[in-house]
């Protein structure tokens, strides 16, 4: 790609103004796995089992992750021989998890859906949220029901739990989105390259707000110079860490613990900075 070709493309920046189509990860769901989900699950997976299972006292029998995605969480964890659930909102990621758990013979309950109006069939030793899913569930329309649509999932999930059974998720933390979004990040990997750039912070109150434009680009075949173009919006809600905490006890849960993605081994990764990991049991 030519100095001039890039400037071109990234002055083609996908709209930030059409809800509809912010956090909407269809139009990247091709090339989710290979950008970033493969490398986030497998740096956080081991840390994220091993603390649910410490919380749980014993190995989780059925286990509901919400905002599956691409399946690549939920695989794992069937394939650590546990009944797996999975619920996303994406097309696109959820036939991409259809495929993979066909093709590694292993059985998860997929279901399209978004985690507000979504029932949560039966109950759960283990409820997950992961790779900053709950950042992304708020209105867009009306930003005065954010806090409130975390308070009803987290609702959900309590009455979704067993007796004892645990919550367990990763978000943004307002740190992220203050700091590490107000300049440009890059992943490169070998014919591929993705980055994206934080548009201007929005307060209200505490919480902040950030929406952001993904780019990626993927060389068509080995040696070409011609590159496929993905793009999509997120925007992400954040509150502060102790909010949060005090939203789960409200609903029931008891005092969560916060964990720093310092403690995972794996910290290099662009997207576990200022990532902080949740669990919360209930009684």
């Amino acid at each position: 790609m030519t100095k001039a070709q890039a400037c071109s493309v990234l002055c083609e920046w996908p709209a930030a103004d059409d809800i509809k189509t912010i956090n909407c990860y269809d139009p990247i769901s091709e090339i989710f796995d290979e950008v970033m989900g493969i490398d986030f699950v497998n740096a956080t997976y081991p840390f994220k089992r091993d603390t649910i299972q410490q919380h749980l006292g014993r190995a989780p029998r059925k286990w509901l992750d919400l905002g599956c995605g691409s399946g690549l969480f939920v695989q794992r964890v069937a394939s650590d021989g546990v009944h797996a659930v999975g619920i996303d909102a994406s097309p696109g990621l959820l036939s991409r998890a259809r495929k993979r758990v066909r093709d590694l013979a292993v059985t998860v309950d997929l279901i399209e859906g978004d985690m507000l109006s979504t029932e949560f069939p039966g109950q759960y030793d283990v409820v997950t949220m992961n790779f900053d899913v709950l950042n992304q569930v708020h209105s867009l329309q009306n930003r005065s029901h954010c806090r409130e649509h975390w308070a009803r999932i987290f609702g959900k999930v309590f009455a979704a739990l067993g007796s004892g059974g645990v919550l367990h998720f990763d978000i943004n933390t307002v740190r992220r989105l203050e700091h590490d979004w107000a300049t440009p990040e890059v992943i490169s990997k070998r014919d591929l390259l993705y980055l994206h750039f934080g548009l201007p912070l929005e307060r209200s109150g505490t919480s902040v707000y950030r929406k952001t434009p993904m780019l990626i680009f993927k060389r068509k075949a080995r040696g070409s110079e011609c590159f496929r173009r993905f793009s999509t919006v997120v925007e992400h809600f954040a509150i502060p860490n102790e909010e949060v905490c005090e939203m789960l006890v409200s609903v029931g849960f008891l005092a969560p613990t916060v964990r720093e993605a310092a403690d995972i081994a794996n910290t290099a990764h662009v997207f576990l900075r200022n990532r902080e990991f949740f669990t919360a049991r209930r009684p």
